[in-house]
C-alpha cells in the first residue's frame, strides 16, 4: 500500500537516473533521492554508485546505457527512478 515501508528487489538496469532538478517522466512513480558517489564509464554503458539514506554504506547500483553521452559525475544530486511493474517484494 501506499506509504508503507517495505523491503524490494529492483535489477540495476530497470532503474534511471535523473540529476535532481530534472522533472521526471510520469511513468516513474517509485523514486528516491541520492547522490553519485561513482560513475564508471563503459563505453556504451555506466554504472552508478549511488548514496541513499535508507542504505546506510552500501551504495544503490544502477546500470545504465549511455544513449546520449551524458555522464553524471561524482557528488551529483539525482532521483533514481524505477516503473511500478519492475518492483519486486521481497518477504523479511
Amino acid at each position: 500500500a501506499p506509504g508503507t515501508a517495505a523491503t524490494v528487489v529492483v535489477r540495476p538496469e530497470k532503474m534511471r537516473v535523473f540529476a535532481a532538478s530534472r522533472a521526471l517522466p510520469e511513468e516513474a512513480s517509485n523514486r528516491i533521492e541520492g547522490h553519485i558517489t561513482q560513475a564508471v564509464y563503459s563505453g556504451a554503458s555506466v554504472t552508478y554508485h549511488i548514496r541513499v539514506a535508507r542504505r546506510g554504506d552500501r551504495p544503490l547500483l544502477v546500470f545504465a546505457q549511455n544513449l546520449k553521452g551524458e555522464v553524471l559525475t561524482p557528488e551529483t544530486s539525482v532521483t533514481v527512478a524505477w516503473s511500478p511493474e519492475h518492483t519486486v517484494p521481497v518477504q523479511t
